[in-house]
Order: C-alpha cells, then structure tokens, then sequence
C-alpha cells in the first residue's frame, strides 16, 4: 500500500489565523503525503464551554473514518486541538507536532480577549510580539500574511479563541498521549514559553523538543524549509 493510501497531513492553525498559513509549507512535504493535506478552518464558538475538545472532536468525526493515519501538527491555539484529538483518537494519530502551544492555562488571556471584543484591533502589537525584529524589518511573506489576516480578523471568533486558550487544561491528560511527539518552541514566546513547552514535553513519554531560537510566536512560519524539515524529522518517527 502507497504512503499516500496510508498517511496524511493534518494541519491546525492558531487564531485569528487561516489554513492559508500553511500554503508555503504544504509545498516543501513529501508529495505521497501532501497531496492529502487537511488544512481544516478551526472556527471558535461562544456556545462551547470547551473548545478545543469540541473543535477536536468535530475533526476526529470528518477525518477518521477509514485506516488511514494522520500526522497532526498543531500551532498556538491549533496545537491546544491538536492535543485534544490525540487524546480523543490516538490509534488515528501516526505522529503528533506542537507547535509553540501548551497544555496549561494562559489566565492573562482572559482581559486580552475582552479588549480584542471591545476595542479596535492594532496589528503591529501582534506582530512585535509574534516575529523576531529582524523578520519585521525584511517583511517577508509570512509578516505580511499575518498583518493582513489580523487586519481583517473576526474580533468575536479570536477574542472567543482567546478566551478558551485562558482556561485551557489538558495536563492532567497528557501524559495519556502515545503517538511520537514533538515539540517546537521559540525562546522569545512570553505565552507558548520554553519553560511551559518544556513541562509539557516531560508530561508526554519519549517526547522531543526543539527550541528555536531569537523567535517569536509566528517565526517558524518565517523559514518554511526549516519547518517542513522538522515536521519531516517528526512524521518519520511514526
């Protein structure tokens, strides 16, 4: 049987970011596997008292109905779900990338949320804290793709994601995990920090973990070949 018949790609985002994230990176995967690519758009709901879980489990039930298995990578809020399907469908999960996110609460998000609610939305606040000064300088695809995207971002769908990436808290879970992970922090990440990826690694048996370094929250999406690469390393562990 073809790697294509039996591994795919599935690829979350973080918010208020798009699948459209992923574009330049899906282009560097092993062909077998890119061409089934799953960029699925993670939509946040006031309704659900857990998100990520619900966003997951939503996932699980479009993507998990035939023996084919799937390489998860998960970034930000993306990786919160990423988590949540892992633990929800494990035998579905060939290898398992989080990508600066963490599986403990954030409770500072919870006021960040409200102001993104009620106030008008700054870009360039979001993107010193998310790139390397460096990166903004050059104001590469990946810059321009996320000011644009915050730009025109739905303030009720982030402040909700935010507002569920506060509470989030899978850690009493994670242990639970058993596909090959990997985790990828960025060492000036103030919210997916080291310190917290770290713990989270520990949680998860046989865990590995990169730290990028001079890199902001988005920074991996700055050097497309060198994601792809990791996320390569990443699934050749399944």
């Amino acid at each position: 049987m073809s790697e294509s018949n039996t591994s795919a790609w599935l690829l979350l985002h973080g918010v208020p970011l798009t699948p459209a994230v992923w574009a330049p990176l899906v282009q560097l995967l092993p062909a077998a596997t890119a061409a089934d690519a799953v960029m699925p758009t993670l939509t946040a709901t006031e309704s659900s008292p857990d998100v990520q879980a619900e966003l997951a489990g939503d996932l699980i039930a479009r993507h998990c109905q035939d023996a084919r298995r799937l390489h998860v990578v998960g970034h930000s809020f993306g990786g919160q779900v990423a988590l949540e399907f892992a633990l929800q469908a494990p035998a579905s999960v060939a290898s398992l990338t989080l990508l600066c996110t963490r599986d403990t609460p954030f409770p500072a998000f919870a006021q960040l949320a409200e102001t993104v609610r009620n106030s008008p939305i700054d870009p360039s606040q979001s993107i010193q804290r998310w790139f390397s000064a460096a990166e903004i300088d050059a104001n590469g695809p990946a810059v321009r793709y996320a000011r644009t995207t915050l730009e025109r971002a739905d303030r009720t769908q982030w402040a909700t994601a935010l507002a569920a990436i506060s509470r989030f808290d899978c850690s009493d879970r994670t242990g639970r995990i058993t596909a090959p992970t990997t985790v990828i922090a960025a060492d000036r990440d103030p919210v997916s920090s080291v310190a917290a990826m770290g713990e989270m690694a520990d949680r998860i048996d046989g865990a590995r973990m990169t730290v990028l370094a001079d890199a902001g929250h988005m920074s991996p999406f700055s050097d497309p070949e060198r994601l792809a690469d990791l996320l390569i390393a990443s699934a050749r562990r399944a």
